[in-house]
């Protein structure tokens, strides 16, 4: 894939939820958003509905890559949930106590770094006005709708190298883990996690795997396969290399 612009943007908010697929009596939290929250987010941003944009920006299209900025730790609270249905709150019977785990940050706020990329130039366009202008369709929110989220827009990077040597790359994104093939290990936290690619029709899951990304926001650095597209961006007079998640 020819890729000759990317949006480079920030979301950051003071909590933030973003629950496993696989977790069912306690809600236990990814640490980085999932590739289907960005999906959202994005999509909040330019306005489209609910459920109704999850081909147009399936992974083949929509090309999505996520760091983490701010360390987070985790806390773990008691929620009450009510159940509720199409003519409004239900209140037959007593509200279910769930544990949420919720990441809270080590310092000022949570913050994520989104790269992207489409290959409808329209959806670009309308993505950066909105960024530019800070004008939001629906409000973004990390995880779950009480966790807002606030959005700065950095720069669109248009100096994009492929990088051909796949060894002792340090890549400052989440991606695949099965895209490693050796990495560095003094000093460093690695979180390894199972998380969602692409969402189906009536939100089913189409596709899952393993991502990897340090703990402390410092880059993976390692050899890569060879078949694994890594770029090399540079903006704001600075170099990353990034791999989106797909």
């Amino acid at each position: 894939m020819n890729i000759d612009k990317i949006l480079i943007f920030d979301i950051f908010g003071q909590f933030a939820h973003f629950r496993k697929f696989y977790t069912n009596a306690s809600s236990l939290s990814y640490g980085i958003p999932p590739r289907t929250v960005i999906v959202g987010i994005i999509n909040a941003i330019i306005g489209n509905q609910k459920d109704s944009y999850y081909e147009e920006f399936d992974s083949d299209k929509a090309r999505i890559g996520i760091a983490l900025k701010n360390r987070y730790r985790k806390i773990m609270q008691t929620v009450n949930y009510i159940k509720t249905d199409k003519e409004g709150w239900n209140f037959a019977g007593n509200p279910q106590q769930v544990q949420v785990e919720i990441l809270v940050p080590y310092d000022d706020e949570l913050k994520y770094r989104i790269y992207f990329y489409h290959t409808d130039s329209e959806i670009i366009k309308i993505l950066k006005a909105k960024l530019e202008n800070k004008r939001c369709v629906y409000n973004p929110y990390l995880g779950i709708s009480e966790f807002l989220a606030d959005i700065e827009y950095i720069q669109e990077a248009n100096n994009i190298k492929t990088v051909k040597n796949k060894k002792l790359i340090p890549i400052i994104t989440c991606f695949k883990k099965n895209y490693l093939t050796r990495f560095e290990l003094k000093d460093k936290k690695y979180i390894i996690e199972r998380m969602p690619v692409n969402f189906g029709k009536n939100r089913l899951l189409k596709e899952f795997d393993d991502y990897i990304y340090e703990e402390s926001c410092s880059p993976v650095c390692g050899d890569f396969v060879e078949n694994v597209q890594i770029y090399e961006i540079i903006y704001n007079n600075c170099s990353e290399n990034i791999i989106f998640m797909e």
